[in-house]
């Protein structure tokens, strides 16, 4: 999704955000001399090899004018060869002032611009900004003279970001292309890194429009009120296995051939509709009806279609085709059975 093959940072800094609680201040730093430290690569690596998911984000602010945004500006200053000294402060001394939640760590503020990013074809610049938080312990083992010595420090891990963002200088008239992580994203701090630091929103494009869809089926057939509409688990478990199928096999998605592939009848149909329309209300997002089926999409996110019927802890059945080729009963001594017809045992 990323190549870094020509892209080189001109420019980066680390500033130190406090424990607001504890009642001291934001510590600034100064210009970092990455080569001379011998940490070039490993920075640039830190900054934009962490985003594993093409899911893009814009800036956001009140009423989604996202001009407001002082995040926005700051960036913009930097694209726009203003100091960069001058406006990291201005975004450090922003978290900070944002910072004052009981949920929000203190950590490092790593902040880079890299030239010469490319990006879906396209050659962009960026300026990364990284939260390290969490140190782990590390064994650091040095040869002398005297023999081999050990001891523990801690740092943080090259492949392993707490939160980050690489805001890139494309679709400046929408708020900025932005990758962003959150991997505590359950968290109220990561929420708080997202939704009120950042001010993000999610950009609709194929991968996220496959996501979305993918995710809206499993949940609408492993809802409760889905057992109002299929027989058994067998029937689920049928859906599930066709929807993955469509998905995997298809390069173009369309909701009313979607439909027909999965779904038995219009009872069904219109339940998923309604289940459809009610989560949109609830979460203020639309689902595409058309759109280019992402494949790394439907392989990370097709895995939610697992068919699995679980027999007590005796049995579990893989569904991966036909459901009616499942047949449940009760026995004269009132034991429940599924009876599976096949043709060939591999």
């Amino acid at each position: 999704m990323i190549n870094i093959h020509d892209a080189y940072i001109t420019d980066a800094i680390c500033h130190y955000i406090p424990d607001a609680s504890s009642g001291a201040d934001l510590v600034h730093g100064s210009l970092l001399d990455l080569e001379a430290l011998g940490i070039t690569g490993d920075v640039l690596h830190l900054t934009t090899q962490n985003f594993k998911e093409p899911s893009f984000f814009a800036f956001t602010f009140n009423d989604d004018d996202f001009i407001l945004n002082p995040l926005y500006n700051y960036a913009g200053n930097i694209f726009d060869e203003d100091s960069f000294l001058e406006n990291s402060i201005k975004i450090a001394r922003y978290l900070f002032d944002k910072s004052r939640h009981p949920f929000v760590k203190p950590g490092e503020l790593l902040i880079a611009r890299i030239k010469n990013i490319l990006v879906d074809d396209e050659m962009t610049n960026g300026l990364a900004l990284v939260k390290l938080e969490n140190p782990r312990d590390f064994l650091h083992f040095q040869r002398n003279l005297s023999g081999l010595q050990i001891s523990k420090t801690d740092g943080f891990e090259l492949d392993k970001v707490d939160k980050a963002c690489l805001i890139l200088e494309s679709d400046r008239d929408a708020g900025f292309k932005i990758l962003n992580i959150d991997q505590s994203n359950k968290n109220n701090d990561a929420k708080y890194w997202r939704d009120e630091f950042l001010r993000l929103k999610e950009v609709t494009n194929d991968y996220l429009a496959t996501k979305e869809y993918i995710r809206l089926t499993a949940n609408f057939v492993k809802s409760k009120d889905a057992n109002n509409f299929f027989e058994g688990k067998a029937e689920k478990a049928g859906v599930l296995s066709k929807s993955e199928k469509y998905f995997s096999s298809q390069e173009k998605f369309e909701e009313a051939e979607f439909m027909n592939a999965v779904f038995e009848n219009d009872v069904q149909k219109e339940a998923f509709q309604s289940y459809k329309s009610l989560t949109e209300e609830n979460s203020q997002k639309q689902y595409e009806p058309n759109f280019e089926i992402s494949e790394m999409a439907s392989k990370k996110y097709g895995k939610v279609f697992k068919s699995v019927i679980k027999l007590d802890k005796n049995f579990h059945i893989y569904v991966h085709g036909d459901h009616k080729l499942i047949r449940k009963g009760v026995d004269e001594e009132g034991r429940k059975f599924y009876q599976l017809f096949y043709e060939d045992e591999a």
